[in-house]
């Protein structure tokens, strides 16, 4: 079936009360507006833009599960935030979210052998079981709803029964073959002098020799999986961990897992932003799948709109500006703003800085082409724009990307270091704020380290977050 697009073009003054097309009803109560759809079944994407020469269509983050099931509810609501708002519904396929395609046996990880190497790298952790590492292909979504084939990996540990449910969400990788699921022979993660060579696929490990099972999603794009990777996209993170979470309930034996849902999500950097968008999906969509008692986020981009724009306008210097170009690549093939560039790059950076982030190399080569202070790329207009337009595109895509506008019900960690470099501990103290404000009551800024950067933090909040899990 090709896909159909219904357009509800409505726009929402003062006191507009009720508007028809196509048998969907959009009504504006006081500050609410509701869509009301004909009882039937199908499979749509709503999204929405202020006013229609805007650049781009924003699917929300709340009250709107992807894709849209209209078998199971007939109606979507949102708060009326702007003073003209313009719907657009589109007919999508079915899709078998979570459909296990293959899964691969590619490693069994000793527990003898693993606490030997913990030992020598100092790693203050103790692993009980041995773990087996599966490579999974499934079913899930891209950003707009449509059927995608991804990749990810799965841990289970050997002898555990009813063991809890950890989900991981990997940190930033540039490059698409260094995704944890490439990652999970025993010599993918061993150097010349048999130190590990850590990979994030080591976290599962870590999870399942200490009786977990745990996932690791590669995210949309990234490992086997089809198409782009649309870097640090709420969203598609988490329900690209969502699905592949289902598809492993489907190889794994019932009682494998724990009878009760009992689950827990954590991750670091990008991950860290992933693990918060993932808790914030379980909690609004699937909590009769997934009972979420805790999530731990280290070191992420939370407030995409206000921390980190600021942090970029600031002109500092970056350690690893290949992040601000990843960013727009990934935001620019989903919401199509410029394709070409030709409005955000200066002319002589048009063609090589979106090769830079195609996936096909590594951060480190990319940063050695890039300013440190990454502003120096972007045209003078475009960065005026963004300065003196609160309404502008910039403003608009990243807002659909923090993940700061909910109010988490189980206890939620924020991890980070005070010399992050990387991404600032502002993100934390922002978002702990919002949640505090907007009524949660169980948040909680943990440094992992004293005076911890980017990547000395980083160990310590794994093994950290663990034992937290245990804890439970």
């Amino acid at each position: 079936m090709k896909n159909k697009h219904l357009l509800i073009l409505c726009l929402l003054l003062m006191n507009t009360s009720l508007t028809e097309t196509s048998g969907q009803v959009l009504n504006k109560i006081q500050d609410r507006v509701f869509l009301n759809f004909k009882s039937s079944e199908g499979y749509k994407i709503i999204s929405q833009k202020r006013d229609l020469n805007g650049k781009v269509w924003l699917i929300p983050s709340n009250n709107h599960p992807i894709p849209f099931d209209l078998s199971v509810s007939q109606t979507f609501s949102q708060t009326a935030t702007a003073r003209s708002q313009f719907y657009r519904i589109e007919e999508v396929d079915p899709v078998h979210r979570g459909e296990l395609i293959k899964a691969e046996l590619r490693e069994t990880y000793s527990a003898f052998i693993s606490n030997l190497l913990l030992i020598a790298e100092g790693i203050p952790m103790t692993l009980d079981y041995d773990v087996k590492c599966y490579r999974i292909t499934y079913k899930t979504v891209n950003p707009w709803g449509k059927a995608v084939i991804a990749s990810g990996s799965l841990f289970v540990p050997v002898g555990k029964l009813r063991a809890p449910l950890v989900m991981y969400q990997h940190g930033t990788i540039l490059k698409k073959s260094d995704a944890p699921s490439n990652k999970l022979n025993f010599f993918d993660n061993i150097s010349s002098d048999l130190a590990f060579d850590f990979s994030e696929a080591l976290i599962g490990v870590l999870c399942s020799g200490k009786g977990f099972v745990t996932t690791l999603t590669d995210y949309v794009g990234m490992g086997s999986g089809e198409g782009f990777h649309p870097y640090v996209h709420a969203r598609s993170e988490a329900t690209a961990a969502v699905d592949l979470a289902r598809a492993a309930k489907v190889f794994l034996d019932s009682s494998i897992i724990d009878n009760s849902g009992k689950t827990f999500v954590f991750g670091y950097s990008q991950g860290g932003q992933a693990a918060v968008a993932l808790q914030r999906e379980m909690q609004f969509y699937h909590s009769d799948e997934f009972n979420v008692k805790a999530c731990a986020a280290g070191a992420g981009p939370y407030s995409m709109s206000k921390v980190m724009l600021d942090d970029l306008l600031s002109s500092r210097p970056h350690p690893n500006p290949f992040y601000f170009p990843y960013v727009l690549a990934g935001y620019n093939r989903v919401y199509g703003f410029d394709p070409s560039y030709q409005s955000i790059y200066k002319p002589e950076y048009i063609e090589s800085i979106p090769r830079l982030v195609d996936g096909t190399i590594k951060g480190d080569e990319a940063n050695k082409k890039l300013p440190s202070v990454f502003t120096e790329v972007l045209k003078e207009e475009f960065l005026n724009e963004i300065k003196t337009d609160p309404d502008h595109w910039v403003h608009q895509v990243l807002k659909n990307n923090d993940v700061t506008d909910w109010v988490p019900e189980s206890p939620l960690r924020l991890y980070h270091g005070t010399q992050d470099k990387n991404v600032i501990i502002e993100n934390a103290y922002f978002a702990k704020k919002a949640f505090i404000e907007q009524g949660a009551s169980n948040v909680e800024i943990i440094e992992p380290i004293p005076n911890g950067n980017h990547y000395t933090s980083a160990i310590p909040f794994m093994t950290q977050a663990i034992e937290w899990f245990l804890s439970f």
